[in-house]
């Protein structure tokens, strides 16, 4: 608090003259003016507003929580589309399910939060129990913004938690 007497302030001779007292309160980029007359002298406070200070930290923990509200909303959409492969269940290989490209792309976009996952495979050809046409997964590319990335060695978390839940990306149909 900064107190400030009226010939240090060097105001006007009319206001001098005033044997009022009054109070005003004046609140300005996150400062506290209050300033009181008196018969003899002007007292000036200046006080740090802290609200402003408050209101920004809350606006930090409000990211923070969309962020981490954002991050629970992909796992639950990940974890229903490994139910929904698990369900469809096409074919097993050593274990391992082989999915629908299109649901694998699904799942390892909602994983890792990319824009976009393009997945390249050759033509294997014509499988002896079904009439799917199974390809081998040459590489699985994770794009976000203007950036590519190789999923297999970028994401490695990701890539566990498929390996943990026996879903292939060696092959796809």
């Amino acid at each position: 608090m900064v107190i400030v007497s009226k010939n240090a302030l060097n105001l006007d001779a009319s206001k001098q003259n005033q044997n009022t007292a009054s109070t005003a309160s004046t609140i300005t980029n996150n400062i506290n003016v209050i300033s009181r007359t008196t018969d003899e002298t002007d007292v000036i406070e200046v006080q740090q507003n802290d609200s402003v200070n408050e209101i920004q930290q809350q606006q930090l923990s409000d990211v923070n929580l969309q962020h981490q509200y954002d991050a629970l909303v992909r796992e639950n959409r990940a974890l229903r589309l490994i139910l929904d492969i698990n369900k469809s269940n096409p074919l097993i290989v050593n274990d391992f399910i082989v999915a629908q490209e299109e649901k694998l792309g699904d799942l390892i976009q909602a994983l890792t939060g990319a824009d976009e996952v393009e997945i390249v495979a050759d033509e294997l050809g014509v499988g002896c129990i079904s009439k799917n046409r199974y390809r081998k997964v040459q590489s699985i590319y994770v794009k976000k913004g203007d950036v590519s990335e190789n999923f297999k060695y970028s994401h490695g978390d990701a890539n566990r938690l498929l390996n943990d839940e026996k879903i292939s990306i060696k092959f796809v149909f």
